[in-house]
């Protein structure tokens, strides 16, 4: 296939991995951080809308960065940095998103906790993975009633835009994150017991997302590519551990 031929975007290529040899692609980007900061190029093109009741919220891509720029400031300012742990305990909504990113392009590793769970089971999912800090949505923490995390907590309805305000001008943190490094540890459903946290490594996230793309790619090039300029969707229903 043209899309995977040797100097094409989707070159495949041989490496060891963590003592195996897998299959890479040999162009592609070294952490998230960096996928982040690809994004950029997408200027304000609308890269993520949500909608609370009758209020619609619009980020674009180069708004999203300079948030998390900012985001990734405070967080660093209160300690946080490579290796460290950051649970994020929340619905849906843009708090999460942009924690997820400033976490994990700090080089530290996310928590990402499951918005369903009971008391029971959040206090067993931060008791295992000792996160250093917690962010989290006033309704989660109610279903602590008044318990202590044992950790620092950021409220998103009261904390959250400071951290979002922390340094408009800053940049991306500039610090060495291997592909290979932890990015993200997600609980599995917890059908045959306790929900076990999968760690999830940089260059598997990146993989994925490179995946998706390659895979849109290739059906444009089966049955040619929109005509109308727009964008065309793509649902990602790949496992992710």
């Amino acid at each position: 296939m043209a899309l995977m031929a040797p100097g094409a975007p989707f070159e495949m290529g041989t490496e060891e991995v963590l003592g195996e040899e897998m299959q890479v692609f040999v162009q592609r980007l070294g952490s998230l951080r960096d996928l982040l900061a690809s994004s950029t190029r997408h200027g304000d093109v609308d890269y993520a809308v949500f909608h609370d009741g009758d209020r619609r919220i619009a980020l674009s891509f180069a708004d999203n960065v300079r948030r998390v720029a900012s985001v990734a400031s405070a967080l660093s300012d209160r300690g946080i940095g490579a290796g460290d742990r950051v649970a994020i305990l929340a619905a849906n909504r843009p708090e999460w998103m942009l924690t997820f990113w400033a976490t994990v392009s700090l080089g530290a590793v996310v928590v990402a906790c499951n918005g369903w769970w009971t008391r029971d089971e959040i206090e067993h999912a931060l008791g295992r993975t000792r996160p250093s800090l917690l962010v989290a949505d006033r309704p989660r923490l109610e279903r602590l009633e008044g318990a202590d995390p044992g950790m620092p907590v950021v409220v998103m309805e009261d904390d959250f835009d400071a951290l979002a305000d922390f340094a408009p001008d800053a940049d991306l943190p500039d610090v060495a994150i291997d592909e290979d490094q932890p990015a993200l540890m997600q609980f599995t459903s917890g059908t045959t017991g306790r929900p076990r946290a999968a760690v999830l490594s940089h260059r598997s996230l990146v993989g994925f997302v490179q995946i998706v793309v390659f895979l849109g790619a290739a059906q444009g090039a089966q049955v040619g590519a929109s005509t109308s300029g727009a964008a065309r969707p793509r649902l990602a229903v790949f496992p992710m551990f």
